[in-house]
């Protein structure tokens, strides 16, 4: 049997890129998600494939799902973003930064002027800082014509707030049937995303490259082992990447039950921090109809502390861990929920 194939893709808005999870405020399209949902990679990737006359399996995927689609996240002079966690303050007057999971730290200069700065998005530079990550953004006008009389109608001028263009993302997709190498992923060199693709926005260019499965794991659970340190009542702790709720299943349907079943090791959640709640909608290629909405998920940036009894020193977990960075860690990650991650901003120790 091949081994397990991981699709990195490197991406680059080549126009405007709007993305938005609600409708527009009057006649204006803005963009409030900061990074690209699994659920838009995974709609934009197989929606490319069959304009390209792909025979693409959405309902087989609908039922048995064996493609999981993680969140792109921008890109910074080669150094990924990920999303800060609320224990993440920042003085708005000094920009002093202070990572702190045990208690809230005053800036002495400037008392009262600390804000978290959860949700936001931040990267480590090469001297192990903290920096934060802006979009820079471009605001267009479109004008709406009428497909009957062929001409303009009135109040049919459109804005869109955008991401400019040569801004740059990455994620990565898992296959674990073969399915995507058999419809030719790796010759895509662009897809189309988000909103107003028809009036030439959403336009990003492609760079994948196939990683066997097996190699990221092993690097990846050295690194993790590192993060977590090797004591036994450090607990495990997941940092927010993508909507999360309902990690371990439940054979009764959707529920809340957040803790997880980590190669039969099961562990408890005991506290979650959060940034807020958030919802999802989607439309379905299969059917052509919209999706049920779901409500309340765990936003990005959240951190989950699951308590691990001095089981987090087995090597064979932290490869599980690192599988399920990959795959995610819930069921639904094929639509790009349930995404974490093990970062050492969660820890609040060395960025390095």
């Amino acid at each position: 049997m091949s081994d397990v194939k991981v699709y990195e893709i490197e991406m680059e808005v080549r126009s405007p890129l709007v993305l938005s999870s609600y409708e527009a405020i009057g006649n204006v399209f803005s963009t409030d998600w900061k990074y690209i949902p699994g659920h838009v990679i995974r709609g934009a990737l197989f929606s490319q494939l069959m304009r390209e006359g792909k025979e693409v399996p959405i309902r087989e995927e609908a039922r048995d799902p064996t493609v999981f689609f993680q969140p792109a996240y921008p890109v910074l002079d080669g150094r990924e973003t990920i999303p800060a966690h609320p224990m993440i303050y920042k003085c708005k007057v000094c920009k002093k930064t202070v990572i702190n999971l045990e208690k809230f730290e005053e800036c002495e200069e400037h008392p009262f002027c600390m804000e978290s700065k959860g949700g936001s998005l931040v990267f480590i530079d090469e001297n192990g800082n903290l920096k934060f990550f802006e979009y820079e953004y471009v605001d267009l006008e479109s004008l709406g014509i009428n497909r009957v009389i062929k001409g303009r109608e009135l109040e049919m001028l459109y804005s869109f707030i955008g991401i400019s263009p040569s801004t740059k993302f990455k994620c990565r997709v898992t296959d674990v049937s073969g399915k995507l190498g058999e419809l030719g992923i790796k010759d895509l060199g662009e897809l189309k995303i988000g909103r107003g693709i028809s009036r030439g926005f959403g336009l990003v260019e492609l760079k994948i490259e196939e990683i066997e499965e097996s190699k990221l794991v092993e690097d990846r659970s050295r690194e993790i082992e590192k993060i977590i340190g090797k004591k036994e009542d450090n607990p495990l702790i997941l940092l927010v990447k993508s909507p999360t709720f309902n990690l371990s299943g439940s054979k009764f349907g959707l529920d809340w039950k957040l803790d997880l079943s980590l190669g039969g090791t099961e562990l408890k959640c005991e506290e979650v921090i959060l940034t807020g709640r958030t919802s999802i909608s989607g439309f379905s290629l299969a059917g052509g109809i919209p999706k049920a909405k779901l409500t309340n998920l765990i936003d990005i940036g959240s951190l989950l502390f699951f308590e691990t009894g001095g089981a987090i020193q087995e090597e064979e977990l932290m490869k599980e861990i690192a599988r399920k960075e990959l795959r995610g860690f819930g069921p639904h990650s094929q639509i790009g929920l349930n995404f974490l991650e093990v970062h050492p901003i969660a820890y609040g120790g060395d960025l390095q």
